[in-house]
């Protein structure tokens, strides 16, 4: 691939003709995380833990149920239980139960027996998280990326209050040369613009009326942020942000808001080194955490010093928790 001038990026607002590159960009960096959320749960200790006590567990009852077999060619039913209470019983015969259970069939038992539970493990891991990125990209395709033009660049609003003001936006990155290529995507969702759509995602989620939070007409949020993997690491991320945060300060917005997942290591140190300030980390499960962070555009030129100062204990922040 030839080297590509960043001067001759520019960023454009989306439109329709976009719409296959930029599903496929987003598809691609769901499939990331998705791939590091996998291997971070394989090697993570407990599930290790969890493989060596299934086996452990099965190739004793597997022990037991051939100990109990080998009996019943020579003995009763009620002679082979008396048998086996005995050995359990008898303090003089621990030592020959515990060379029952490490004998070399034993061991070799337990080897394969191992094998299979961790096999087993990792394929119900890996349909269960490629279970959940299905839900999770079918439920975004239907929600704010099913009419891109219509949930980020109509401006008014598409529930019950027409009169508010739309101030959300799409915009895709390209070359000067060739405005038809998508390169990357971000957009700025007006919140205010969209309480209707996020209620109902709200209590379709499992929340309630009552919890539901009215966003802040002052408050904006940066979605859908990605970049083509053939195309990173030539600034395209940062000069999206720009156009995102120019934009924000324009339409009156104070703050914008995003959340991303722990796995997204150099897309959150990106935000933090362009100002983001994280405000939360939300634990959804032992393998799943979402950083929540906000960049306060009417900050003073101190509070962006302190910021400034802070980034990379925030960055290690995020690169030690997963």
């Amino acid at each position: 691939m030839a080297a590509i001038n960043k001067e001759a990026i520019r960023i454009r607002p989306y439109t329709k003709d976009d719409y296959d590159q930029v599903a496929s960009i987003l598809y691609a960096g769901f499939s990331i995380v998705s791939d590091r959320q996998f291997k971070h749960t394989v090697k993570h200790y407990t599930t290790a833990l969890s493989i060596l006590l299934k086996s452990v567990i099965y190739t004793t009852l597997i022990e037991l149920a051939l100990l109990a077999y080998d009996n019943l060619s020579t003995l009763s039913s009620m002679e082979t239980i008396h048998t086996l209470q005995e050995s359990l019983m008898k303090p003089e015969s621990a030592q020959d139960l515990i060379l029952q259970f490490i004998k070399p069939s034993f061991l070799i038992l337990w080897v394969f027996v191992t094998i299979v539970v961790a096999l087993t493990t990792l394929v119900a891991t890996y349909k269960q998280l490629t279970g959940t990125l299905a839900d999770y990209i079918q439920g975004s395709f239907e929600d704010d990326l099913a009419d891109i033009p219509a949930y980020y660049q109509s401006s008014q609003t598409a529930g019950k209050n027409k009169s508010k003001k739309n101030r959300s936006q799409f915009w895709v990155a390209c070359l000067e040369s060739h405005p038809d290529i998508v390169m990357g995507c971000v957009a700025l969702d007006d919140l205010s613009a969209h309480v209707e759509q996020l209620k109902k995602k709200h209590l379709k989620e499992g929340g309630t009326e009552s919890s539901f939070e009215i966003p802040k007409e002052s408050d904006s949020e940066l979605r859908r942020l990605s970049v083509n993997i053939n195309y990173r690491r030539l600034g395209i991320s940062k000069l999206l942000l720009q156009k995102l945060e120019s934009h924000a300060k324009e339409q009156g917005f104070k703050r914008i808001i995003l959340s991303s997942t722990l796995y997204q290591k150099e897309a959150l140190a990106g935000y933090i080194r362009f100002g983001f300030e994280k405000e939360k980390i939300l634990k959804l499960s032992k393998f799943f955490s979402i950083w929540c962070g906000a960049l306060n555009l009417k900050a003073t030129l101190k509070e962006k010093e302190d910021q400034k100062r802070r980034q990379d204990e925030m960055i290690k922040e995020t690169t030690m928790s997963y």
